[in-house]
């Protein structure tokens, strides 16, 4: 799966931001501010949506390829490993067919 599609924490996400534009921010405090949000929600993870237009359109097309891809011999295991789509994504194409668009 891109690296670009993964699941990124906004919780990390946003001390990143925070360390990267104010030098006053150190890693002593970007842990203790971790560490508090994490406790104020219960150490839930929280996710950023990666919805873009550009992710959907990547995604749509990594789908399409994979579909491609189901049309030959090639076993469903080895086409999830390397599209990073997951099996039951693979199946749900298998039946309905490559994402429009």
């Amino acid at each position: 799966m891109s690296e670009r599609w993964a699941r990124r924490d906004i919780i990390t996400s946003i001390i990143d931001w925070m360390m990267a534009n104010e030098s006053a921010i150190t890693e002593e405090l970007a842990l203790r501010a971790e560490h508090a949000a994490r406790a104020e929600w219960g150490g839930q993870q929280l996710y950023l949506a990666r919805t873009s237009e550009v992710d959907r359109r990547a995604r749509q097309a990594a789908e399409r390829r994979a579909h491609v891809s189901l049309l030959g011999p090639a076993p469903i295991e080895r086409i999830s490993r390397d599209s990073g789509i997951s099996r039951r994504t693979l199946y749900r194409l298998a039946r309905r067919g490559p994402p429009e668009g």
